[in-house]
């Protein structure tokens, strides 16, 4: 029989007196433990039997009896669970809010250190700090022996899915048909450097283009290359518009690369496999064959936020129909080829300096804030996963959608994307950007060590036509294995100081008592299917009395309320009230976060809207460098899509805790929060709708 669990110690850190601690623990845990070995020093204990979920509770409880209630021990446990057996006395409803609390909170945290090395087994296992087992609570640590969706695996695609896809955007390679596919092997040569567009010399311009005149030339070869422009193009927009599917015990689940924790190791590996193809077009050409070896993809460093740099306009590479011509995608928006690149597309058009510090501030909410790998990458999508419901990280949601869309044409929707080279440059920046990501202070900012996430599988072209198995753990270490790295450049959003509450002019919106205009949803929980959707209507809208309560109270601090009113009135004010729980108080390492529930937009419009606190006339063109903005979100249309259905929907997250921080919000204050749409009737942008609010904790 498989073992249930499996808890993994760092043995090496435990001390003396910690030893009669770990005793109890595991007499508390288990009915029979059995030593399996050790891996790098570390003790691992098999599970045999577990009789109840609710030993979480009773774990959490020993600790607390040993005294070990401090958040400085620095022993680990890992639990993972065998996929189909749980505690007989577990019922359905009981697995499934277990399933919810699993997949949201502790095990998808990164809170192994960065170098240790995860366990690759037949039973995956996650790390989990203790004190944060701690915080748990009984349900929350019982949930830890529950695994997501009850049967969880990572994402795998195999030959015969990229075969079924009929779509005239997959990958076309009648008549030879799928080959079987090759394991993946790391690159050989030096180690290559990626640089900024702005810093290219005269001649790796030349090889760039040439490297794209090659491979457009491709087609005329054979256009069942997979390797030819367009087809490369079509792997972006297979992947990106659930026209592949996988198989997963017995049914088949469309696969998306967009919204969740895939989304930046997907396009790691596609970059990767697309330089390849690059490299070896450019050992053809009598002129660049020499140099090669030393090509590297360069990245759009629209981030140096400085209005004077070449790369925060569309860089010069790009748009140089003459001299680079094959880099030229004539498809692309007026603006981008006059004005600085803008991330806040809520006001068609601001000056220049506001785009400046709008795109720090931007930045810092997105990239900077976000301290833990939830909200950085996006929630965790595990083979049977509905893609409803969502949770896309930080990052992606802006700059990566607001760059997308400001581009437009091919760059506009995801199903062209990759037919215009800026493409390749921007995602190499938010490849550039997990990088820094991970060494900016505070906060946990690790990758994932879940199994689920290291093992889901995606098949690429090679440079040989070779089809390629590469799994996230390949794209982890991309000096290694991938054999590239970044050119040190200037971070200017990452020590800039944190902007003051800044005071605005009121607006001549009548304010009118939270009583008279609140529209009850939901003030009891989250928002479910049942909740009605709220149209935010291109106008201002104020969410009331979103409930707040310390972690310890929540259960790992997940949903302790939705919407308690959304005020349909645009731009009317409302309190969030917290609940009344007094001073609050939040153990290290957890991140408080506001989820706007059930977002829905339409498929084939961007949408965007920035979100404030405190700040209840808020407008389109208010700054975004102030105290009061959270963050924003956008999205990009799919384009291409075969599916009937017109609308997506997500959950948006977006972590506050620096901005209640600066605000003097660090006991039970109430607050307020203002959502603003992207302005004007006929604009570009479609309408949004939100059926809820909560609060959560993130660590």
């Amino acid at each position: 029989m498989a073992p249930l669990a499996v808890v993994r110690v760092r043995a090496q850190l435990l001390s003396p007196a910690e030893q009669p601690l770990h005793c109890s623990v595991q007499q508390a845990l288990l009915r029979e433990c059995t030593p399996i070995g050790a891996r790098n020093g570390r003790s691992i204990t098999q599970l045999q039997h577990i009789s109840n979920p609710a030993i979480g509770s009773r774990f959490a409880g020993v600790l607390g009896r040993q005294g070990k209630t401090d958040s400085k021990s620095s022993f680990l446990y890992g639990l993972s669970c065998n996929r189909r057996r749980v505690g007989a006395d577990t019922n359905d409803a009981q697995l499934s809010a277990a399933r919810r609390s699993a997949n949201r909170t502790l095990p998808v945290r990164a809170t192994a250190p960065q170098e240790e090395e995860p366990v690759s087994s037949n039973t995956p296992d996650l790390l989990v700090a203790r004190r944060q087992v701690l915080a748990a609570g009984g349900a929350t640590a019982a949930g830890l022996l529950l695994p997501s969706q009850g049967q969880a695996a990572p994402i795998v695609l195999r030959p015969a899915d990229l075969a079924a896809c009929a779509d005239d955007c997959c990958v076309n390679i009648r008549p030879n048909g799928i080959p079987p596919r090759v394991p993946f092997t790391p690159l050989a040569g030096p180690v290559r450097t990626r640089k900024a567009t702005g810093n290219l010399t005269t001649q790796e311009r030349r090889m760039f283009n040439r490297a794209y005149q090659l491979l457009r030339q491709k087609a005329r070869e054979d256009p069942t290359d997979p390797r030819w422009y367009l087809q490369q193009a079509h792997v972006h927009c297979a992947y990106c518009n659930e026209l592949y599917q996988y198989s997963f015990q017995g049914a088949r689940y469309p696969l998306q690369v967009h919204s969740s924790w895939l989304f930046l190791p997907w396009h790691r590996l596609y970059l990767h496999f697309h330089e390849r193809i690059l490299i070896s077009l450019l050992k053809t050409d009598p002129e660049f064959a020499s140099q090669a070896d030393s090509f590297a993809l360069p990245f759009w460093n629209y981030d140096a936020l400085n209005a004077a740099s070449p790369d925060c306009r569309t860089p010069q590479i790009y748009v140089d129909q003459t001299g680079l011509p094959f880099l030229y995608d004539s498809t692309r928006s007026e603006q981008s080829k006059s004005t600085l690149v803008s991330f806040n597309r809520a006001a068609p058009t601001l000056p220049a300096a506001q785009v400046i510090s709008d795109n720090t501030a931007t930045m810092r909410a997105q990239i900077f804030q976000a301290t833990t790998a939830n909200l950085f990458f996006g929630n965790p999508l595990r083979a049977g996963d509905p893609l409803s419901r969502r949770r896309p990280g930080q990052l992606e949601i802006s700059p990566h959608n607001p760059v997308h869309v400001w581009v437009g044409g091919n760059m506009g929707q995801f199903g062209t994307a990759g037919q215009d080279p800026i493409f390749y440059g921007h995602h190499g920046n938010l490849d550039r950007l997990w990088s820094v990501w991970l060494t900016l202070p505070g906060g946990n900012r690790r990758n994932f060590v879940d199994p689920d996430w290291l093992g889901a599988s995606f098949l690429f072209f090679d440079e040989n036509r070779n089809l390629v198995e590469a799994k996230v753990s390949d794209a982890i270490n991309t000096q290694a294995s991938l054999r590239y790295a970044y050119e040190d450049v200037p971070i200017p959003w990452a020590t800039a100081p944190a902007p003051a509450p800044r005071n605005f002019a009121p607006s001549q919106r009548r304010l009118l008592a939270v009583d008279e205009v609140t529209q009850k949803l939901d003030s009891l929980g989250p928002a479910t299917s049942a909740s009605p959707a709220v149209q935010l209507n291109k106008e201002p809208l104020v969410i009331s009395s979103v409930p707040r309560s310390p972690p310890s109270d929540l259960g790992a601090g997940r949903n302790p309320g939705a919407v308690a009113g959304l005020l349909r009135s645009s731009g009317v004010s409302g309190l969030a009230r917290r609940a009344g729980i007094g001073a609050l108080t939040v153990p290290d390492f957890q991140e408080e976060v506001l989820v706007l529930q059930g977002v829905s937009y339409p498929s084939d419009q961007p949408a965007h809207f920035n979100v404030f606190i405190n700040l209840p006339d808020a407008t389109p063109n208010t700054p975004l460098d102030c105290a009061q903005y959270a963050g924003s979100f956008t999205t990009v249309p799919m384009g291409m899509m075969m599916s009937q259905t017109m609308t997506s929907e997500v959950d948006v997250r977006i972590s506050i805790s620096s901005v209640l921080e600066s605000l003097g919000l660090t006991d039970s204050s109430d607050f307020g929060v203002t959502i603003v749409p992207a302005a004007g009737e006929g604009s570009e942008f479609g309408d949004v709708s939100i059926k809820g609010v909560a609060i959560e904790y993130d660590s």
